[in-house]
């Protein structure tokens, strides 16, 4: 019995430069979200304050290679904007700048449909409703710390997990940067 064309053993070649996906400089790689709450779940499982912390400095990493997305920019509004929609844009949900004071700084951002509430109602991991976006507001703190020149922090202050309309962010200047 002759195989159907495109069966059997083929050699695959390994990834060249050109099939590689990339943010900025560095390599992205995609998963679906059903493999972000096994993730979540398995985490929660062996060590459950990683989920809170470990996944906001994963965030806050991201974010800072997040930044190179918005270029040589002049301008730190700009490019920060810039890389808030290139984080839309990847999937991560409908975020906006409500206000950007880089002075300060103090930046508002709305967000609905983020990935992370959405999956927080799938996975199970959560008995009682809070806030947990926590690698968006680690993208968002890396982002401007980056932009910036000097450490912040974001903070979550309504999540639609816990049932509010969206879920708000709020970036700082971080007390313990001696500023």
């Amino acid at each position: 019995m002759a195989k159907p064309e495109g069966r059997g053993k083929e050699r695959r070649r390994p990834p060249s430069e050109g099939d590689l996906l990339r943010v900025g400089s560095a390599r992205a790689v995609l998963f679906s979200e059903s493999a972000f709450i096994f993730l979540q779940r398995v985490i929660h499982e062996q060590m459950p304050e990683l989920v809170k912390f470990g996944f906001y400095e994963m965030g806050f990493r991201a974010g800072i290679d997040l930044s190179k997305v918005a270029g040589k920019s002049k301008d730190p509004e700009e490019a920060f904007r810039r890389s808030v929609e290139a984080y839309k844009t990847a999937g991560y949900g409908d975020i906006e700048v409500v206000s950007c004071d880089l002075e300060g700084p103090e930046i508002h951002l709305r967000g609905r449909n983020l990935f992370e509430s959405s999956a927080a109602r799938q996975s199970g991991i959560y008995p009682t409703r809070r806030a947990v976006d926590h690698y968006s507001r680690g993208i968002f703190a890396g982002l401007a710390s980056q932009l910036l020149g000097r450490e912040v922090i974001c903070e979550e202050m309504t999540c639609q997990f816990r049932g509010e309309d969206a879920c708000e962010f709020t970036i700082l200047p971080f007390a313990g940067g001696g500023d």
